[in-house]
C-alpha cells in the first residue's frame, strides 16, 4: 500500500544484506532520490544512472557498470532493457524492483532478470515450456533474491509465469472492488455540463471529471472550457505529464477531465492518494453497440445476449453464451469453427430483433436501453467496470486502511442506471447508491480530507506508534482449497507462492497484509496403534492423534505407518502440512482459523491452533456462514476465542464413532470374513430402517386409475379383492362437492440440510452425495450460506437480500420479513446477493463471476433461491375444494387445491392445482396396477426420517447414505432404496448380538450426550468414561 515505506525497505534490505545489489526504479527522478536516500543511510560502492548526470558522467558510470565496480547499482528498469549488455554475465545477491509494472513492459526483462539472479537461458526456456510448476525440476544451486513491489501489477506477458516456476511466487493485483468510496446519485436538473460544473465548483480542488465514452473524446474540450469560464482551473487528461500531475498535487489544477473508461489513463494510471478527493461522472459510463449483425464480433455478440437474453429463446441463448464464452479469443479468420459459431449467432440475433414484438418488450424493459437510429438499433450498455476503475482512484489502499473518497454519477438516462446497478452488484454485494439529497456533504468531505491528511503525514515520516501498528500481517487458515482462491479473490488477483506443501493466497484488506491458507480438511485423525482404538483409558480419557495419510496407490485415508487395504508404503502425510503451516506462522502477526462454523470446523481450527501455539501466539478464531467479502471482513474485525466445549463435543462423537465401529466391524470381519464389511452407531440403525420400511412395502394395495369423457381420477384402495371387483364391475363414478371456500396459505421456512437434500432428490433426482457436493461448491463460490445446518433462522442480512431482490425485480408488494427462528449462531441456507439463477448465469457467461459451475449447480441454487425468496414473501390465497368421490359401493372424500385466488409466495414456488367438476362420469377407459402399501424411502425421505428422528447431524446425513450403499448394503433402483441379502443378514446379526447398541434409543442418547457436552451442560471426561464401561460391558472380548 501507499506510504508503508517500499522504497525504503527495498534500499535499506540492499544495504543490510551486502553482496551485490540492484534496485531498479520506474522514473529517473526517483533513482535520483533513491541515491541520495542510500548514500544518506550510510551506503558504499552506491552507482547510480540517471537523466540528470552529464554526457561524460554518464560513460564512466556505464563503463563501471561494466566492470562490475559498485556494492548498490540504481537504475530504472529502462535502462535494463536498453543496456542489458553492460550486465550480461554479472550476478546479484539482491535485486529489488521498485514498481514492476514498468518492468514487466517488455516481456524479455522477466528473462534479465533471473539471468542477473543467476538462472542459465536454457533454465529459462526450459521453465518455460514445462505445461505446470509441478513438472518443472528447479535448479538446485543457490541463486540471489529477488523482491517486487508494485500498485497495480497487470501483466499482459506470459513470461510473468516464470516467477512462479524458478522463484515460487506470483505477482498480484489488487481489484478496483477494494474501496471506500461513497456513491452518490445525482439525478440533474438543468444540462449535464451545468450541473458537474455546479458540483466541481462545490467541492473543490482534487477532483476527477469522467465523461462516457459514448460521447467522445470530443466532449472532453466542451466541458474544459465550461469549467474555466466558471473560473475553475481544468486540464484535459490528453495533456497528462509529470508537471500537471505536480501542479494537481499542489492544487493549482482543481480538476482534471477524463473518459470513464477502464482504458482511460485517468482511470487507470492515476495513483494520487494524497490528492484525489472525489470523482464525477457527467452521464452513466456506457457503451454503444451498433446492430450491424454482418459485423458483430464474437465480445459484441456474447455482451448483446447478455443484456437481451430474457427477450430471447431460452435453449439457444443459453447454449449460444456458452460457445461464445469459450471461444471468446479466438479468430474467426484462423478458425472455421469460431466463424461458424459467430456466423450462426449474428443469424440467431439478426431473426430475434427483426421481430417488432420482442423489439417492443426489450424497450419496455427498465434495465435496457435500444435506441433507434437512422442507419438501425443500437444497445447501449453500461460500464460497470469503467465506474469501478474510474471511481475508486478516490479510495486508495494506504498504511492506514483505505482511504475514503465520494463519486457522484449524473444520471443521463434512467435505463442506462439501472442497468449500471444490476452490474455492479455482479461485482460487489454491497454497493448501493445514495441520493444526492439525502447525503451530509460536510460530514462526507470531513471524512475524504482527514485520511488524506493521514497520507500526507505517513509521507513525511509522521507516524504515531499507534499507527505503527495498523497494518498488521495475518494467516488465515481455512479448510477448503477453492474457498481459500474465493476469499483471495474478493480482493484482486491473490499474489500466491509456495510454502512446502501449501498454496498461499497473499491480498490485501483494508489494513491487513492476509494470507490465506487451506489444511484441506482434518489434518488429525485417531490413531489405530495405542490404547482402545487410539484412546489411552485411565482414570482420564486421553484420544491420541497422529497425521492423516492418503494412499497413493488406492487412495484410501488412514492412520498409521500403512494402508490398511492395500498394505501400501506410499503414502502423503498431512505431517508437510503441518511444516508449511508452522513456517508461515513464523511470518506473521497473527493467526486467524476461518474453518468451517460447526463442530468439525471448530476441531480443525482447534488441532491447528495446537500445532502453532509454539510458533505464534497470538491465535484466534474468525466465524463467517457466507463466503462473502462483506461476511469475511466482519469476522476479521470481530475474532473470538476458540469454543472448547464444541470442541470437546466433537471429540466425544468422533470417539465414539471409533469405539462403536471398530468394535462392531471387527466381529463383522470375522463372522463374514470380509474385512470391507462395516458398522457404526448411526448407519446401522439408519439401515434397519429401510428394511423394515421394504418389509411394510411387501404388502400391496390397488391403484385403480378411472378416466371419465372429462375427468380422469385415482384411487388407492386398501383391499385388493375390492380393488379388482371395482375395476370388473365399475362403469360409473360420481364427484359430489362438499364445500369451497378460500384459504389463506402460508409459506414453507427456507431450507435446512435435511429439507434441501429431500427437495433436491424429489424436484431434481440428485443424490444426497452430490446435493451435498453441488451445495459445498455453490458456498465456496460465496453464493449460498453454510449448506450444513438445523437451522432455518434468517438474518438481517437475509432479509436485506429477499427486500432488495423483489424490489430491483418489480415485486416489492410481495417482500415479508420472516425471522421463522429466534436469534442463534447458525443460519437457514439462502442466497448471499439478490440474484436469481439466471443472473448468475449470465455473470458466469460474462466473466463477472469466475469458477466451474454446471447446469446442475444452477439447478440448485435455482432451488434455494426460490424457496428463500418464498419464505420471505406474503401469504397466498388458494381456493379449496372438497369433495366426495363414489365408486361402486366405495367412496372417499378428498380435499384438492382448485385455484389460486391471490399468488402472493407461489411467484417463487410451483402450486399443484387440481380441479374435479361435479357430476357423473361415463367410464371410458381404466387401468388396476399394484402399489406397495408404503413408499420406499428414497435418500431425500430417509434423510429427513433421521432429522425428525434425532439421528445424525447435517454434516453426516449424506454420508450416512453413503456408506450404506458403498457397503453393498442398499441399492438404489429409480431413486428408491432396496435393503440387499447381504445388508439384511449384517443387520439381523448386529440386531440379534448388539441390540441394544444398533437400536435407535442407544443412538439418540449418545446424540443427546454429545449436545450436553458441547452445551458444557455435561463433562468431556466423565461422558467418555461412561461410554467405555458401558462398551466394555455390552460387547464381549
Amino acid at each position: 500500500p501507499t506510504g508503508i515505506g517500499k522504497t525504503t525497505f527495498g534500499v535499506a534490505a540492499a544495504l543490510f544484506l551486502g553482496g551485490k545489489a540492484y534496485i531498479m526504479l520506474p522514473t529517473s527522478i526517483l533513482v535520483s532520490q533513491v541515491e541520495k536516500l542510500a548514500r544518506r543511510l550510510g551506503g558504499e560502492g552506491i552507482l547510480a544512472y540517471h537523466t540528470s548526470l552529464s554526457e561524460k558522467q554518464r560513460k564512466e558510470v556505464k563503463e563501471k557498470i561494466r566492470h562490475g565496480e559498485f556494492s548498490l547499482l540504481i537504475t530504472t528498469s529502462m535502462f535494463l532493457s536498453k543496456n542489458f549488455d553492460l550486465l550480461k554475465g554479472q550476478t546479484f545477491s539482491f535485486i529489488f524492483v521498485d514498481d514492476v509494472d514498468s518492468m514487466l513492459k517488455r516481456a524479455k526483462n522477466v528473462d534479465k532478470v533471473l539471468m542477473l539472479l543467476g538462472f542459465r537461458e536454457e533454465e529459462i526456456e526450459e521453465a518455460m515450456k514445462a505445461s505446470s510448476t509441478s513438472s518443472f525440476q528447479q535448479p538446485s544451486r543457490r541463486v540471489g533474491l529477488l523482491v517486487v513491489s508494485s500498485a497495480t501489477a497487470k501483466p499482459k506477458t506470459r513470461r510473468v509465469r516464470l516467477f512462479r516456476r524458478l522463484l515460487g511466487f506470483e505477482v498480484g493485483m489488487p481489484l478496483g472492488g477494494l474501496r471506500n468510496v461513497e456513491d452518490v446519485v445525482v439525478f440533474p436538473r438543468g444540462s449535464l455540463v451545468e450541473e458537474a460544473v455546479r458540483l466541481v465548483k462545490r467541492f473543490g480542488r482534487g477532483g476527477l471529471l469522467f465523461i462516457p465514452s459514448d460521447l467522445g473524446r470530443e466532449k472532453i474540450g466542451e466541458y474544459v472550457s465550461a469549467l474555466r469560464e466558471a473560473g475553475i482551473e481544468a486540464e484535459s487528461y490528453e495533456e497528462l505529464n509529470e508537471k500537471l500531475i505536480e501542479r494537481f498535487e499542489r492544487g493549482e489544477v482543481q480538476v482534471l477531465v477524463g473518459i470513464s473508461s477502464a482504458k482511460n489513463p485517468l482511470a487507470r494510471g492515476l495513483d494520487l492518494p494524497q490528492s484525489v478527493r472525489y470523482a464525477v461522472f457527467a452521464g452513466v459510463p456506457k457503451n454503444r453497440i451498433p446492430l450491424d449483425f454482418d459485423r458483430l464480433t464474437i465480445p459484441q455478440c456474447l455482451a448483446v445476449i447478455v443484456a437481451v437474453k430474457p427477450f430471447l429463446e431460452a435453449a439457444r441463448a443459453n447454449r449460444y453464451l456458452w460457445e461464445l464464452r469459450r471461444n471468446l479469443t479466438a479468430d474467426p479468420s484462423k478458425s472455421k469453427r469460431a466463424e461458424a459459431l459467430l456466423a450462426e449467432v449474428r443469424s440467431f440475433l439478426a431473426e430475434a430483433l427483426s421481430n417488432p414484438e420482442v423489439v417492443e418488450r426489450i424497450q419496455k424493459a427498465p434495465n435496457v436501453w435500444l435506441e433507434r437510429k437512422a442507419e438501425g438499433f443500437e444497445i447501449v450498455i453500461a460500464d460497470a467496470a469503467g465506474y469501478l476503475q474510474a471511481s475508486g482512484r478516490t479510495s486508495r489502499l494506504y498504511a492506514g486502511g483505505v482511504s475514503k473518497g465520494a463519486s457522484f454519477l449524473l444520471v443521463d438516462n434512467e435505463k442506462a442506471f439501472n442497468d449500471l446497478r444490476r452490474r455492479l452488484s455482479w461485482f460487489l454485494e454491497e454497493i448501493e447508491f445514495k441520493r444526492f439529497e439525502e447525503v451530509n456533504l460536510e460530514s462526507l468531505f470531513e471524512a475524504v480530507d482527514r485520511d488524506r491528511r493521514k497520507i500526507g503525514e505517513l509521507k513525511k515520516g509522521k507516524i504515531s506508534e499507534e499507527e505503527k501498528k495498523l497494518v498488521r500481517s495475518v494467516m488465515v487458515v481455512v479448510e477448503s482449497p477453492n474457498k481459500a482462491r474465493t476469499i483471495a479473490s474478493f480482493f484482486g488477483r491473490p499474489a500466491r507462492r509456495r510454502v512446502g506443501s501449501l498454496t498461499v493466497y497473499e491480498v490485501n484488506a483494508e489494513n491487513l497484509v492476509v494470507n490465506i491458507v487451506a489444511t484441506g480438511g482434518h489434518i488429525f485423525d485417531l490413531t489405530v496403534d495405542r490404547g482402545f482404538h487410539g484412546v489411552e483409558v485411565d482414570e482420564h480419557v486421553i484420544p491420541v492423534f497422529e497425521t492423516i495419510k492418503k494412499c497413493n496407490q488406492c487412495g484410501e485415508q488412514f492412520t498409521g505407518s500403512f494402508c490398511p487395504r492395500c498394505k501400501s508404503q506410499d503414502y502423503l502425510d498431512k505431517m508437510a502440512v503441518v511444516e508449511a503451516l508452522r513456517e508461515i506462522a513464523k511470518e506473521v502477526d497473527e493467526v486467524i482459523l476461518a474453518t468451517d462454523p460447526d463442530t468439525e470446523g471448530e476441531k480443525i481450527a482447534y488441532d491447528v491452533a495446537s500445532i502453532l501455539r509454539c510458533f505464534n501466539e497470538k491465535i484466534r478464531r474468525a466465524e463467517f456462514h457466507e463466503v462473502t467479502r462483506r461476511a469475511f471482513t466482519e469476522a476479521l474485525r470481530n475474532p473470538r476465542s476458540l469454543n472448547i466445549q464444541l470442541v470437546e463435543g466433537q471429540t466425544v462423537r468422533r470417539v465414539a464413532d471409533r469405539w462403536v465401529g471398530f468394535e462392531l466391524s471387527q466381529h463383522l470381519w470375522k463372522v463374514f470374513d470380509n474385512v470391507r464389511l462395516s458398522a457404526g452407531r448411526v448407519q446401522t440403525p439408519v439401515l434397519g430402517w429401510v428394511i423394515e420400511r421394504a418389509e411394510e412395502a411387501k404388502r400391496r394395495v390397488g391403484l385403480l386409475k378411472l378416466r371419465g369423457e372429462e375427468v380422469e381420477i385415482k384411487l388407492n384402495i386398501p383391499d385388493l379383492e375390492e380393488a379388482k371387483r371395482l375395476y370388473e364391475e365399475a362403469e360409473t363414478f360420481t364427484v359430489e362437492v362438499l364445500g369451497e371456500r378460500v384459504e389463506t396459505v402460508s409459506p414453507p421456512p427456507p431450507f435446512s440440510t435435511d429439507a434441501m437434500i429431500r427437495e433436491a432428490s424429489r424436484l431434481l433426482g440428485f443424490d444426497a452425495t452430490l446435493t451435498m457436493r453441488l451445495a459445498q461448491e455453490l458456498f465456496e463460490a460465496g453464493l449460498i450460506t453454510y449448506h450444513r445446518t438445523d437451522s432455518v433462522r434468517v438474518s438481517t442480512a437475509g432479509m436485506t437480500v429477499a427486500q432488495r431482490y423483489m424490489a430491483e425485480n418489480g415485486l416489492e408488494s410481495l417482500f415479508k420479513a420472516r425471522k421463522w427462528s429466534e436469534a442463534g449462531a447458525h443460519e437457514c441456507i439462502r442466497p448471499t446477493r439478490p440474484l436469481d439463477a439466471e443472473q448468475v448465469r449470465l455473470m458466469l457467461y460474462s466473466g463477472a463471476l469466475r469458477g466451474k459451475l454446471t447446469g446442475k449447480h444452477l439447478r440448485l441454487y435455482d432451488l434455494i433461491f426460490r424457496r428463500f425468496m418464498a419464505s420471505q414473501a406474503v401469504e397466498a390465497e388458494v381456493r379449496r375444494k372438497t369433495v366426495k368421490i363414489r365408486v361402486g359401493g366405495f367412496e372417499e372424500d378428498r380435499e384438492l387445491t382448485a385455484g389460486l385466488v391471490e399468488e402472493g409466495f407461489y411467484r417463487f414456488l410451483k402450486v399443484k392445482l387440481e380441479d374435479l367438476p361435479e357430476g357423473t362420469f361415463k367410464i371410458v377407459g381404466k387401468e388396476l396396477k399394484l402399489a406397495p402399501s408404503k413408499v420406499y424411502y428414497t435418500q431425500g425421505t430417509l434423510i429427513q426420517a433421521m432429522k425428525e428422528r434425532g439421528i445424525g447431524r447435517p454434516s453426516t446425513y449424506a454420508i450416512t447414505v453413503n456408506r450404506l450403499l458403498e457397503h453393498k448394503y442398499l441399492v438404489e433402483r429409480k431413486r428408491y432404496l432396496f435393503p440387499t441379502r447381504l445388508g439384511v443378514k449384517v443387520y439381523a446379526y448386529l440386531s440379534s448380538h448388539f441390540g441394544d447398541l444398533v437400536s435407535e434409543e442407544f443412538t439418540r442418547r449418545l446424540e443427546e450426550l454429545m449436545d450436553k457436552v458441547e452445551r458444557g451442560e455435561a463433562d468431556y471426561n466423565e461422558s467418555l468414561l461412561n461410554l467405555y464401561h458401558d462398551l466394555k460391558g455390552r460387547i464381549p472380548g
